[in-house]
């Protein structure tokens, strides 16, 4: 953020969107991002994309099963039941692939900002949380009821956004990851007519005229196309980060998707938290307890991760536990990871110094045979045979030979 303008900062290759690709080469090195494109061509068992579809899910679900059958990843089944994919032969959890490419997005932030970066936001798939895209469209807007259609390459989403006076709330979302069009109906249960729209964003695959064709159809109004829809994604959270941060014109508030509860007597779901409460928020229900003098309660949480108390009112007495889903990673696991994660990043280092040490060597050669050319009259015949040839043994034009491990270790010693 610079003031309360988002800058779309480009990579080293000049890119301003990327793919989230990630390859090992022949040699079992990482490779990420633009040099981990052309290897799904030449190396695609290798070569690993589209994993955020695996985030969260259990390899024997329908989906995953799916998914298997249309990509060429080699989907594995986890210890814990997840689904995981094999690379290199070794299996990577899809977070932990994510995380390669994240960890390629903070170098190229912290070399375009000249200083590390410790804080970040982090756009995640929007049946979770995420409609922020459309606070790169709303940031001059004064009032507004807008609809986030999102068709991305993987999910399909639908969000209702109100804006009135920089604080964005979050009505309703919903996703379809089939790419159907029954979620969308669904999405809309904020209580509001597609009448009461006033503006539709369109993002990602909605350039299909056909799409938008349907879209106005639906809205009875032409999509908004202000915005960049693949930078989008990355203004809305750039935009977010500003808010926690040095920006109070705006406020977002977000909700949660999906009802949380608990199971109660007889296998009831009782819930708690309706979908589209806004968040942060606490819900306190009063519960007895199945027999008389019963010492402990066993809280079943359905799904995702939440913090659970139980208080007896008689004693006083409380007891508070966080209850995570069971798909979730082991300590060792993480610690494993994160080791694996500073291996690359050691071989990365190692590998761009190298590089270093030959493009500066190959600049040096350059300049001096340039400046050999251009006073080649002025240097006596002896001189310039010499420097000629100690010039041709040593490298050339850039390009040309390649700088060895053997030689970065003696350059270091």
């Amino acid at each position: 953020m610079e003031a309360k303008n988002a800058k779309v900062i480009e990579n080293s290759e000049g890119a301003r969107t990327i793919s989230s690709v990630v390859a090992f080469n022949q040699k079992g090195e990482l490779l990420v991002i633009i040099p981990a494109k052309p290897q799904a061509v030449t190396n695609p068992t290798n070569t690993l994309f589209g994993t955020k579809r695996l985030i969260g899910r259990r390899f024997d679900d329908p989906q995953t099963q799916k998914e298997m059958k249309m990509v060429p990843l080699k989907i594995v089944k986890a210890p814990n039941g997840d689904a995981w994919v094999e690379a290199n032969g070794q299996q990577y959890t899809p977070s932990q692939i994510g995380a390669f490419v994240l960890t390629k997005m903070k170098e190229t932030a912290e070399s375009y900002l000249g200083k590390s970066t410790s804080k970040a936001v982090i756009t995640v798939l929007a049946f979770f949380n995420d409609a922020r895209p459309a606070l790169a469209y709303g940031l001059n807007k004064e009032e507004s009821l807008i609809a986030v259609f999102d068709l991305d390459g993987g999910t399909f989403d639908v969000s209702i956004l109100e804006i009135s006076n920089g604080v964005f709330e979050v009505k309703a979302t919903n996703r379809d990851t089939s790419l159907g069009g029954e979620d969308f109906d669904n999405a809309l249960d904020a209580g509001i007519s597609s009448k009461d729209v006033d503006e539709v964003l369109v993002g990602g695959r909605t350039r299909v005229p056909k799409v938008q064709e349907i879209v106005l159809e639906i809205f009875g109004k032409i999509p908004s196309k202000g915005v960049n829809p693949d930078e989008a994604v990355a203004m809305g959270p750039a935009i977010q980060g500003g808010i926690r941060g040095d920006v109070k014109e705006l406020l977002l508030l977000d909700i949660t998707p999906l009802s949380l509860g608990i199971e109660t007597l007889g296998c009831i779901f009782t819930r708690l938290i309706n979908r589209n409460t806004t968040i942060p928020t606490k819900e306190r229900q009063l519960f007895s307890t199945s027999s008389d003098d019963q010492t402990q309660v066993f809280v079943p949480v359905l799904q995702g991760i939440v913090t659970v108390s139980a208080k007896d009112k008689a004693t006083g007495k409380e007891q508070q536990i966080t209850i995570r889903s069971s798909g979730g990673l082991s300590e060792d696991e993480i610690e494993k990871m994160v080791k694996e994660a500073e291996l690359h990043a050691l071989k990365d280092q190692e590998r761009k110094a190298l590089i270093d040490i030959k493009n500066s060597a190959d600049t040096t050669i350059y300049g001096i045979k340039k400046s050999l050319s251009e006073y080649r009259d002025k240097i006596p015949v002896k001189q310039m045979a010499g420097s000629s040839g100690g010039s041709s043994s040593s490298g050339g034009s850039p390009g040309g030979n390649q700088v060895s491990e053997a030689d970065y270790e003696e350059v270091n010693k």
